[in-house]
């Protein structure tokens, strides 16, 4: 990461714009959360979440230390908002990727903790954040992800994983994206909108707003109730 913002301002001379936007998940995790291995959970959130801190860690300093405007964009998942079940591990690195981002957007808006804690003048600084929560997607190949499993993160024994099982479950996924995804292409212009406008949110799917909305209402009322519609 050290070396990617290296050559970058090396070639560009600057930093305008960071992107995070890489994710796993896994067809045969896809059970209950006691039954995922620890590599099961570790490769998803490492990936998903520790990716996004890695970049965060090595960015931001750089882009706060320029004293320019520029702009992060942390894509997760309205997962990460909404969760679900049978998948825990992507479901946890999407709220954390939630969580970071949040954080990120008030630790750049007060820019010392004093500005908090004895009411000293804030330093704010001109870098922004968007997160950006799409939920499906047509084309990014996430249901092809165990295929890209590092082997340290690959499960010593197979044993209870059905392939025929497997196998199902992606070509569920597949036809889920493909059938109820979005181009990337408004994902992206999702994200610029969001820039443009400085919005910390950003949920480019038709229908998440409903589906927030019923979310908050279940948490108000202290109930989650799972529903595919």
């Amino acid at each position: 990461m050290r070396q990617l913002l290296a050559e970058t301002v090396g070639h560009f001379g600057q930093v305008d714009l960071v992107i995070s936007a890489a994710g796993v998940a896994s067809p045969a995790a896809f059970r209950p959360c006691w039954e995922m291995s620890a590599k099961d959970w570790r490769w998803q959130i490492e990936v998903n979440l520790g990716g996004v801190i890695n970049l965060v860690r090595v960015f931001v300093p750089h882009l706060v230390e320029d004293s320019r405007e520029a702009w992060l964009v942390l894509v997760g998942a309205t997962s990460g908002v909404l969760g679900g079940p049978f998948a825990a591990p992507y479901d946890v690195a999407e709220h954390g990727i939630t969580g970071l981002a949040i954080s990120l957007h008030y630790d750049l808006q007060l820019g010392v903790p004093e500005a908090m804690l004895d009411g000293s003048k804030a330093k704010r600084s001109p870098v922004g954040v968007t997160l950006v929560c799409p939920s499906y997607v047509r084309g990014t190949g996430i249901a092809e992800s165990d295929d890209l499993r590092p082997e340290e993160f690959l499960n010593e024994s197979e044993e209870g994983l059905d392939p025929n099982r497997i196998s199902a479950i992606r070509g569920e996924w597949r036809r889920g994206f493909e059938d109820n995804g979005i181009p990337p292409a408004d994902v992206a212009r999702a994200a610029l909108e969001g820039i443009r406008e400085r919005k910390l949110y950003v949920f480019p799917n038709p229908g998440t707003a409903h589906e927030l909305k019923l979310r908050a209402s279940q948490m108000i009322a202290g109930k989650a109730v799972y529903s595919r519609e």
